[in-house]
């Protein structure tokens, strides 16, 4: 069982747990908006994350597409090591970068993570691992993933968002799918790479030669209405615009909307 999701209730149902965290009385709460968290976007479409990238959703994170929430964990992990951001920025307003390294080696660095990310209609997201040593090594690279489909006002409350959810897996992709009054809706994960694709992550054993870069790339695309709507922008499209989206960053800040409000988190959206 990951952390945050709880067990099955019902074949093919689980009731999930939104993550909190505990104060020095051993009680949860909820985890508050940071300043260093990362948000894109495009139109109506965003995603909402912790600073190295990663979401294990409550109220405003995760993957939303058209008000409702896609992605509600998505992890990766080194060698079962979060990572540690040494620098997360965003870099359009549908785009993002993150580089770090495994927690465990932030005084002797092994190996440098980047992850780069892009909304458009779908999600992209480009895992690169690189070998900073002379002499080969062997990495795990694993991402969790889940989807508790909830809508924007569903996700600001605790769960039972009362769907029936299951996940279909292949070799290189997997659909998380909902179904909730007859009405169904999915998110499917593709990736570029072969590894070992279960309902709830996908772990890649890489052999790394000296200095060697190794990438992976992940499309999220939403289905709704029967469509898939993946990705229109992949791997490295930073300052580039899909055909839907031809305004450069500079012109969509002068021309968006300024919205001045108490509440942080919708402000930075």
């Amino acid at each position: 069982m990951i952390a945050g999701q709880g067990p099955a209730n019902v074949a093919g149902q689980t009731t999930r747990v939104p993550r909190c965290i505990k104060d020095s009385g051993g009680e949860r709460k909820p985890r508050m908006p940071a300043e260093t968290d990362l948000i894109i976007l495009d139109g109506g479409t965003f995603c909402y994350t912790d600073e190295n990238g990663d979401v294990e959703a409550q109220k405003h994170e995760g993957f939303f597409f058209r008000d409702v929430r896609h992605l509600s964990r998505w992890q990766l992990r080194v060698d079962g090591q979060k990572i540690q951001p040494l620098t997360s920025r965003r870099v359009d307003y549908y785009s993002a970068r993150v580089v770090g390294t495994p927690e465990s080696q932030t005084k002797e660095r092994k190996v440098s993570v980047r992850r780069d990310r892009f909304v458009s209609e779908g999600l992209h997201e480009d895992v690169v691992v690189e070998n900073l040593k002379a002499e080969p090594q062997d990495v795990t690279v694993e991402l969790a993933y889940g989807s508790d489909f909830a809508d924007v006002m569903e996700a600001q409350e605790d769960g039972g968002y009362g769907g029936r959810t299951w996940e279909e897996a292949a070799a290189r992709s997997v659909t998380l799918w909902e179904d909730r009054e007859g009405y169904r809706r999915g998110t499917a994960l593709t990736f570029n790479r072969r590894g070992r694709i279960t309902k709830e992550r996908a772990t890649f054993r890489v052999h790394l030669a000296p200095r060697e870069v190794w990438s992976l790339c992940i499309d999220v695309a939403p289905i709704v209405d029967g469509e898939r709507r993946p990705p229109l922008l992949r791997c490295g499209a930073f300052h580039e615009h899909a055909a839907k989206m031809p305004v450069s960053l500079e012109k969509w800040l002068e021309e968006a909307p300024e919205l001045l409000t108490e509440n942080r988190a919708l402000e930075r959206t």
